[in-house]
């Protein structure tokens, strides 16, 4: 099977004062470029945690019904972003509405060993498979930075790819590969990841064949006016079918106070709680 591994995505919609470009823009476009080289190559797509950039993200609901369809049906790691719960409890959060209306889909895979964040700590170098995806500060030797990480070390698998780290690298370390393809859009305050072209790792997990893809970036000029989205009753209600038509049942209850948290119309809320009890 192959696989398109991508690095945090760290979804927001406005950008930080410094950054200077159309943040949502620039996902948007990252996002269609990986699906297109997803479907050229048959391959299925894996982030490697924090989806999302905060537990609940503002513009939560103008964010989930633009990207809708283009996300739809890709894997994630639960990062530290994506749960504020030591157990990783989806409940309540931005990650936890979309895997719950099918449109993400948390990572774990029969031929692959997955560590979310909250399981960072099983990770021991003992393979069940050859290749293992972690949300984790595991870097090379050497590295410089101001908090605690873990070196990366020889161990039974084969290809190691690395989350939570911003920064690229791929490295050698005895017989095992270890791949950190980067945060795709987080900020960060060093000139070096500002300036960093974003790629995306393609891995066949039988060959364990391993391609670098560098990502396009647009500047600001061949984005032509950007035009920011307001959210307006038609917007809203088209939103609430988005959710229902995933059919979401069971108890929505969690959805419906994330919702609340994020201040999305009350005459809206209360439409998905009917529709909701319709599909029940």
């Amino acid at each position: 099977m192959k696989y398109i591994i991508v690095g945090d995505l760290h979804i927001k919609y406005k950008a930080p004062t410094f950054r200077k470009e159309t943040y949502f823009e620039e996902l948007k476009d990252k996002i269609n470029q990986i699906n297109i080289l997803a479907k050229e190559n048959n391959a299925k797509i894996i982030c490697l945690g924090d989806f999302f950039n905060s537990y609940v993200e503002d513009y939560f609901e103008l964010i989930s019904y633009e990207l809708n369809d283009m996300i739809y049906g890709w894997y994630s790691l639960i990062g530290n972003h994506d749960s504020k719960d030591v157990n990783g409890s989806l409940k309540g959060t931005s990650f936890g509405v979309l895997e719950k209306a099918g449109v993400i889909r948390v990572a774990n895979f029969p031929e692959l060993d997955c560590f979310h964040y909250f399981e960072r700590n099983k990770f021991t170098g003992k393979s069940k498979n050859k290749i293992a995806l972690i949300h984790d500060y595991i870097m090379p030797k050497g590295t410089k930075e101001f908090f605690d990480y873990k070196e990366c070390f020889e161990n039974e698998y084969k290809i190691v790819f690395c989350g939570h780290y911003h920064y690229p690298f791929d490295v050698m370390v005895g017989r095992t590969r270890y791949i950190n393809p980067g945060s795709l859009m987080r900020s960060t305050i060093t000139e070096l990841q500002l300036k960093r072209n974003p790629e995306v790792i393609l891995v066949d997990s039988e060959t364990f064949e391993v391609k670098h893809f560098p990502l396009k970036v647009k500047s600001l000029e061949e984005i032509s006016n950007p035009v920011e989205s307001k959210l307006n009753n038609d917007f809203s209600s088209k939103f609430a079918d988005m959710l229902v038509k995933n059919r979401l049942t069971g108890d929505n209850n969690d959805i419906i106070q994330l919702l609340k948290k994020n201040k999305v119309d009350d005459n809206v809320v209360q439409y998905i709680e009917n529709k909701l009890k319709e599909v029940k």
